[in-house]
């Protein structure tokens, strides 16, 4: 025991002779498992958000002229633009269908500070099966307004609060406010973990009410051109999409095939979401070759910066030579060094990656639509911890050898 407690002192005290050596490698080490970790913590997180909101809304109708990804992306993601309307007589209809177990409609043209407006019905909400943490949710009124826990932070408002809301999202050419209508906060709901935290959600009635006159003559002082381009023009009897959960996952094919014309169309979200899923998987395999390249370029750096300090040190390890220490021990003094640099890296990547996932949760929630768990260890994650200490084994074994096959009794001699 106290052999390996005076290798242990000789290689702590040569590392910490050598500190801005020392904490240059370990911070090589860490920074390219901090970039590791984030990323895949996102790219994990982006596709188990998409997996369960396609469970939950499995079939989106949208307008014909629209592709599937832009309407699930519009409709469940709330991050692409609309692209057409489709009549409200297909939400009846699917509605009523028995195969179908709700449909909620959603009509969104407008929006607050570039966060969305949603114009649904109540029964949507209550399908994020959340509890408003302060008012009541009531869509009943056209200025009635029910904000999601993100939504309430981008803004900041608060019960009570009024505002208005702007045509279009902020920076289009065609964004005006509207100020047909006065917005009135009646409720603001508990976090939901997904994008529907981002959603200010009123009355479809009310976003028919507000583009019922006023935006018409607008659009025809600027010419036929200028209307043409605004697709976000909802008149009374349109929707943007309806999002649909059936009975059983077998009728959703079956409605996907009905309710595909040339007005309108059925798509699988499910289908969607493993198409973007099949993205992410490949540019996981991209992320994660860039990284055990990155880890193999520290990891001779590191093996460089040892052979550089065992030249310095040189006349020091024949010193101890000649004091009777034998080759062997001495190699693992090296060998311990080099163990030492490569955990101390492993572990403050991961420390440091973690606690860095916790501290910008809100703002990858805010950007993103999604919630991290900022303490789970992916399996990409585990595999740049599996490739570095690998490599720290191998470079402990190269710098032992090296230091083996060193021929200290020349050193002595001179």
């Amino acid at each position: 025991m106290r052999k390996k407690l005076f290798l242990l002192t000789i290689a702590w005290r040569y590392m910490s002779r050598r500190r801005a050596a020392t904490i240059i490698t370990v911070a090589a080490i860490a920074v390219s498992l901090l970039f590791l970790s984030v990323v895949s913590a996102i790219n994990f997180s982006l596709k188990k958000n998409a997996a369960e909101r396609s469970v939950r809304y499995p079939l989106v109708i949208g307008p014909a002229e629209s592709s599937g990804i832009q309407i699930v992306m519009n409709s469940i993601f709330h991050i692409d633009k609309p692209s057409g309307l489709i009549p409200f007589a297909v939400f009846e209809k699917v509605l009523k269908d028995h195969r179908t177990l709700n449909a909620y409609p959603l009509a969104i043209a407008d929006s607050v500070e570039g966060t969305p407006i949603i114009g649904t019905n109540e029964e949507y909400i209550q399908s994020f099966h959340v509890q408003p943490v302060e008012g009541v949710v009531d869509l009943s009124h056209t200025e009635d307004a029910v904000l999601g826990s993100e939504a309430a932070i981008r803004t900041g408002f608060h019960i009570g609060d009024k505002f208005k809301g702007s045509h279009g999202m902020e920076g289009d050419e065609d964004a005006h406010e509207h100020a047909e209508v006065t917005y009135v906060v009646r409720a603001i709901l508990a976090p939901v973990g997904g994008p529907e935290d981002g959603g200010i959600y009123i009355s479809y009635k009310t976003v028919w009410a507000i583009h019922k006159d006023g935006d018409h003559d607008e659009h025809e002082e600027h010419g036929p051109e200028k209307h043409k381009h605004d697709h976000l023009e909802i008149t009374e009897g349109k929707l943007t999409s309806v999002l649909v959960k059936t009975r059983n996952p077998a009728f959703s094919g079956q409605i996907e095939r009905e309710y595909s014309d040339n007005s309108v169309q059925a798509v699988d979200s499910g289908r969607v979401v493993r198409k973007m899923a099949s993205y992410l998987n490949k540019a996981e395999i991209l992320i994660e070759l860039f990284n055990t390249v990155s880890l193999i370029v520290v990891t001779m750096m590191i093996f460089v910066t040892i052979i550089m300090s065992l030249n310095e040190r040189r006349h020091e390890l024949a010193l101890m030579r000649s004091l009777g220490i034998g080759r062997i021990k001495i190699s693992l003094i090296i060998m311990i060094e080099a163990l030492i640099l490569t955990l101390a890296g492993a572990f403050a990547g991961v420390i440091i990656s973690h606690i860095t996932l916790w501290f910008f949760n809100p703002y990858i929630h805010n950007l993103l639509g999604i919630s991290i768990n900022p303490f789970m260890i992916t399996g990409m994650e585990q595999n740049g911890i599996l490739i570095t200490l690998i490599a720290g084994q191998l470079l402990a074994w190269a710098s032992m050898l090296w230091v083996y096959r060193m021929n200290l009794v020349e050193e002595i001699a001179n």
